[in-house]
């Protein structure tokens, strides 16, 4: 399987601006994409605003544009990289 780096920069800003509640809401959108795009991926929190996926070597590995909608307004951005075997 590959394995994902997945950070979403300024989600603890996010937060504290508009409340932990506001920030559930939030991941929960964010995974729901995820769902949307690999529905057998593996997502863990690392700490904070990390994450790691892990994807069937089969599919590609997701672009941080496939979350614009999901990010709109917020102020948080994504970024995504494979990890190094």
């Amino acid at each position: 399987s590959k394995q994902i780096d997945l950070q979403l920069h300024g989600f603890h800003s996010y937060n504290r601006r508009l409340s932990w509640h506001e920030g559930d809401v939030l991941l929960q959108r964010v995974a729901g994409r995820l769902r949307e795009l690999y529905p057998d991926c593996l997502c863990f929190r690392i700490q904070g605003d990390d994450f790691l996926l892990f994807l069937n070597d089969v599919r590609p590995v997701p672009e941080e544009t496939q979350f614009d909608e999901e990010l709109a307004g917020t102020g948080v951005t994504i970024d995504i990289s494979p990890r190094a075997p």
